[in-house]
């Protein structure tokens, strides 16, 4: 039996060292049994890529296995802009798609040794037949607690180390084609750039990142910042890559914790003081700097044939 749809997303403490991998969605590649692998969404943001390769680090060190991701992604997915009902959707490609997808991972390169993906174009057939509830996302971000207590704290080094700037990165969900729940920014866009507008009049210079601008200005922007601000969205796993004191907007304070840092600083009300940033820093730098943390749905026969012959 799956652990996917039984309804225990926000209170599931048990041990999944004591699960099957089969019912976490983890698979031996039919083609080399030496070898794990499991399916995710390719249309994920960049937190939700670099979790999975972290995942997939892990259970390779953890087995004694490489660990493939395989991305499976629509040939074409529309979306529909948020703020405006007079602008065009977007479509997307996997040929535009795909590219990104290699460019996040390749900030990882050194961490990712014992890691391999492959990224599949589906049609919607296809999708709904073969890969649709089989993806490791339906049971890692709903599960945090009990999947942390598993394979810990998400982070991954990246090649190159961050440096402390003068500028706070910001990420809104302003330029976002598509909704978040409201958990994940319970203040909205229009309160975040009203923080900001305060912070600039105290001096400090805001930098804005967003799925719209070109990846490598997200992440230099963020791997330079002084500090960071958010939603639970975009830049929180990339932040805490680069260890960068933040300050995210989320009604998750636990979920929000391990995706930006056990160090950040997380609220559901929009509130802060003029000295703010400045204490926010100190504090939580002082908490990086102590060290580093450490620490199934089966396959259908059809669906297993199918990524049989792709693979």
């Amino acid at each position: 039996m799956s652990l996917f749809g039984d309804g225990l997303e926000s209170v599931d403490l048990r041990n999944y060292d004591n699960v099957q991998l089969g019912k976490l969605g983890i698979q031996l590649n039919p083609n080399n049994r030496d070898e794990m692998m499991f399916l995710t969404d390719a249309g994920m943001g960049y937190g939700d890529i670099i979790r999975c390769a972290y995942y997939a680090k892990t259970l390779a060190k953890r087995y004694n296995k490489v660990c493939r991701i395989v991305f499976t992604i629509l040939d074409k997915t529309t979306a529909g802009h948020i703020n405006s009902t007079k602008k065009k959707d977007v479509v997307f490609t996997a040929e535009e798609e795909i590219p990104k997808i290699e460019k996040v991972l390749s900030y990882y390169s050194e961490e990712l040794k014992n890691v391999r993906h492959t990224v599949i174009p589906m049609t919607d057939s296809e999708f709904f037949e073969y890969a649709f509830g089989n993806h490791i996302p339906f049971l890692l971000p709903t599960r945090t607690l009990a999947v942390t207590q598993w394979l810990g704290q998400p982070y991954l080094k990246p090649d190159v180390e961050p440096v402390k700037g003068n500028h706070i990165a910001v990420w809104t969900t302003r330029n976002n084609l598509t909704p978040v729940s409201i958990w994940k920014n319970p203040v909205g866009a229009g309160v975040m750039e009203e923080l900001c507008a305060s912070l600039e009049k105290q001096g400090h210079e805001i930098r804005y990142v967003s799925y719209r601008d070109d990846i490598e200005y997200v992440f230099e922007t963020i791997r330079t910042a002084k500090f960071c601000i958010g939603y639970e969205g975009m830049g929180n796993l990339i932040s805490q890559s680069y260890r960068k004191p933040c300050l995210v907007y989320s009604q998750n304070q636990y979920h929000s914790k391990v995706t930006s840092g056990m160090w950040a600083e997380i609220c559901s009300v929009y509130s802060l003081s003029d000295k703010y940033i400045d204490d926010k820093i100190r504090v939580q730098e002082e908490i990086i700097h102590r060290g580093t943390p450490t620490k199934h749905n089966t396959l259908s026969h059809k669906a297993h044939n199918f990524f049989k012959r792709i693979l």
